[in-house]
């Protein structure tokens, strides 16, 4: 699992390579690939893009959760 893009890159007519651009620690980073692991990578980064999806749901649904819960001490306390 791991952040960022991949792109594929070329120098020349024969240099061919892909190039990975990420953020992490506030830190831009770009890294060279070869040609046998875009394929690794890119997997890496759709897992990494699936994980964000799924931690940001369970925190939504923990922000509604608690809201939900102070409503409920908010009324209870009210009887």
């Amino acid at each position: 699992m791991r952040p960022g893009s991949l792109t594929k890159q070329s120098k020349g007519s024969k240099g061919k390579y892909y190039q990975l651009s990420y953020t992490h620690a506030n830190r831009g980073r770009t890294e060279y690939i070869r040609h046998e692991f875009a394929e690794k990578i890119q997997k890496q980064i759709k897992n990494y893009a699936n994980f964000k999806k799924l931690v940001n749901e369970w925190v939504k649904l923990a922000i509604e959760h608690s809201k939900l819960n102070m409503e409920l001490e908010k009324k209870a306390g009210q009887n």
